[in-house]
């Protein structure tokens, strides 16, 4: 299993580099669309894909769940010795004896069995939800705020309309993208320890997912926004001819 894990981020990085490197081509070579200043926000984000897949390639984490804790260390070569406790390497094939790795621990139980509640955790976790929501919160109000001024903009012609809502709907994909590979993920992690439901290897699901978020993001912009799209599929605009009046009365008097 940890195989296929290790695979995933691996797949996920190779993905994530195509995508945002294509995606940041066709954003600075093959930008027909009148986007502005816009585009230089496109570019910061496949940028920052980018860099965020090296790190994340390069870190490979790894994450164990058991009880009301959960156990988060390197796995590439980055790992180091350190003389420290609970060996993983039943489940991974990494002595935590040798390696530094970072923990969280809800609460344990002394001697006599009295559970013991390690309020720094909670504190910790909670302070993790409410950036997590507060992100939600700001991407639906803006979103909102986005819509109803496009929805009020009459005085706009009808092609800025039409790219003001491809990039809409591709700042809509940009909000819900993370919120179901990351944000939703990464809270299933912190609260099933809560009620000590270990969940094993498959805590590794998170890293699994936030490998593949780049590469999906760039996908989905390329995709959405119609000049990406027919370039990479290489399809033709479509022309529609208008015949003018005078052009037409011009028919008439030939064929008269």
């Amino acid at each position: 299993m940890n195989q296929v894990f290790t695979a995933g981020q691996y797949m996920g990085f190779v993905f994530a580099q195509i995508a945002n490197w294509l995606f940041l081509y066709l954003i600075i070579t093959k930008n027909t669309m009148k986007i502005g200043t816009y585009r230089y926000l496109m570019i910061s984000y496949a940028i920052f894909s980018i860099v965020y897949s090296i790190i994340e390639v390069i870190s490979l984490p790894i994450i164990f769940s058991k009880g009301p804790a959960f156990y988060i260390c390197v796995g590439s070569f980055l790992k180091y010795n350190r003389n420290l406790g609970i060996p993983l390497a039943k489940n991974f094939e990494v002595d935590s004896f040798r390696i530094a790795y970072t923990s969280l621990l809800y609460y344990s139980y002394d001697m006599f069995g009295n559970i013991q509640i390690r309020w720094s955790e909670w504190i910790g976790v909670f302070l993790v939800f409410l950036i997590m929501a507060f992100s939600i919160l700001t991407m639906i109000i803006f979103g909102i705020k986005i819509f109803t001024k496009m929805k009020g903009a009459s005085f706009l012609s009808p092609k800025t309309k039409d790219l003001n809502r491809q990039l809409f709907r591709a700042l809509v994909f940009q909000s819900i993208i993370p919120i179901v590979l990351m944000i939703l993920p990464v809270s299933i992690l912190f609260t099933f320890p809560m009620f000590s439901l270990g969940i094993g290897k498959y805590a590794n699901i998170p890293c699994l997912s936030a490998a593949l978020y780049p590469g999906i993001e760039a996908s989905v912009n390329i995709f959405i926004i119609r000049d990406f799209r027919r370039i990479l599929m290489c399809t033709k605009r479509s022309r529609t001819f208008h015949l003018s009046t005078t052009a037409y009365s011009g028919v008439q008097r030939l064929s008269a």
